[in-house]
């Protein structure tokens, strides 16, 4: 088990089970559910970050996590965020709704 070492600049650090290194935690969680591929391009810089975050999330869980379930939690976060999308699909969906 985790354990909360100290509060530095707004962050948690944590000392894993041993009480060695500390240990950080991702913004993320993981939870698996049906699936369907899409395939994107993003600039090299960015695929880099990502990967990179994925290995970050994996080191931090102590499993292997795919880059779907990262993605996942990453667009899941985004949409929650974005207000005009919020609001722009409510008047989708409400013109799907009304009759014609």
């Amino acid at each position: 088990m985790e354990e909360m070492t100290e509060k530095k600049d707004d962050k948690l650090e944590f000392k894993d089970e041993t009480g060695n290194a500390p240990a950080f935690k991702p913004l993320i969680t993981i939870r698996r559910k049906q699936t369907r591929r899409i395939t994107v391009q993003v600039d090299e810089e960015k695929a880099g970050l990502f990967d990179e975050y994925v290995k970050f999330v994996s080191a931090c869980f102590g499993y292997e996590v795919n880059a779907g379930d990262v993605m996942d939690e990453i667009l899941k976060s985004h949409f929650a965020r974005d207000n005009g999308f919020k609001g722009w699909r409510a008047i989708e969906n409400g013109k799907m709704n009304s009759p014609a």
